[in-house]
């Protein structure tokens, strides 16, 4: 299967056609299903990560599912930060590391969900190297407390609320 790669002309087609198609879901009041059945998975990330507000409880089911991991991790980050206001004041950084400890446990029922190791190793990583000061100090104290993950993730998410309001936007 010798797939040729598309040239830089055909590419900015395709890439102008996926723009032209998530601005047009972006104007509609709801999307469905049968708006995401032929969406290319570049499309469907996008709607995951940009629109997932838009989307009705069909949609996020099948973004949830989708069978390409991209679409699903954008989705379930969406879904775990639905509920939480976007505070863009925020650094970049610090908003990751609040997605990805809201999206280690289900906040209503205080479960862990199937992403809690893997989002704790990821937000030590990222604020090991990125973070410095108080804030780097607090996430590092949650997560070496003895404690079960779901009340590590919950520690995160306090510590960056605590510390948020001294942080300056990036």
């Amino acid at each position: 299967m010798n797939r040729r790669y598309p040239t830089p002309a055909e590419l900015q087609t395709i890439y102008d056609a996926n723009d032209a198609t998530v601005a047009g879901l972006a104007g509609q009041v709801s999307i469905g299903p049968e708006d995401l059945a032929n969406a290319t998975r570049h499309v469907r990330v996008r709607v995951a990560g940009e629109l997932w507000a838009k989307c009705d409880a069909l949609a996020r089911a099948l973004l949830l599912a989708d069978p390409h991991p991209h679409v699903r991790s954008n989705a379930l980050l969406a879904d775990a930060h639905a509920g939480a206001p976007y505070n863009p004041t925020l650094p970049a950084t610090v908003r990751h590391l609040l997605a990805l400890a809201s999206a280690a446990f289900d906040a209503g029922t205080r479960r862990p969900t199937a992403l809690l190791t893997a989002n704790l190793q990821q937000i030590a990583k990222i604020a090991h190297r990125e973070l410095s000061g108080p804030l780097r100090q607090a996430i590092g104290d949650a997560l070496n407390q003895n404690v079960c993950g779901v009340v590590a993730a919950e520690n995160i998410i306090q510590a960056i609320e605590r510390h948020a309001p001294a942080m300056a936007p990036v």
